[in-house]
């Protein structure tokens, strides 16, 4: 059984608070988006200086507007471990009118097996329903992380008796702890 927690992923995209001038002017300064409403001092935030092609970061474009998370992850298969995955819902003020997504995988070669399978363009690309994805390596570029173990993963398997291993008493437990996407609860038995 397959469960997408919609409404929490709807939390994580809903809209920010306008950046000022002072605070779009800073991000510029430090090579961060002028769009970015994280944190831009925070080093692990910065561009990594690095050559482009060991940027392990994508920016799709071109997503159906009603693109999710577990959506996207459910068109990238078989390419390696991604670390990282982050959604802007469309802007039709600014002309955005469909998603784009940043995608950060754990490695280089797994982010050059992603290019390889999804080129930038044409029909062999990234499609979803009728919408063709256009991807770029992204302008922040995020060097590997090589210091993390091959076992280290996005994804966590809990066992137990049902009464206390089950989404609800689960989500009772972390939520409280630290902030976290869901991107999908799957019962193995």
């Amino acid at each position: 059984m397959s469960m997408v927690r919609e409404k929490e992923l709807e939390e994580v995209g809903a809209p920010k608070p306008a950046l000022s001038e002072q605070q779009i002017r800073h991000r510029i300064e430090v090579g961060c988006s002028p769009n970015y409403h994280g944190d831009p001092d925070n080093e692990g935030n910065m561009s990594a200086d690095i050559p482009d092609e060991l940027n392990c970061s994508f920016w799709l474009t071109n997503l159906p507007p009603y693109v999710t998370i577990n959506m996207l992850l459910g068109k990238i298969r078989d390419v390696g471990r991604i670390y990282a995955v982050s959604i802007s819902k469309p802007d039709p003020e600014k002309g955005h009118l469909t998603c784009a997504a940043k995608l950060v995988f754990f490695n280089v070669a797994d982010a050059t097996r992603f290019l390889g399978r999804y080129p930038k363009y044409g029909s062999e690309g990234l499609v979803m329903d009728r919408y063709r994805a256009m991807i770029s390596r992204n302008r922040t570029r995020v060097a590997e992380k090589g210091h993390l173990p091959v076992e280290h993963t996005r994804a966590i398997i809990i066992t137990g008796p049902k009464e206390v291993v089950n989404e609800r008493t689960i989500m009772e437990f972390l939520k409280p702890k630290f902030v976290f996407v869901m991107d999908e609860v799957i019962y193995l038995v």
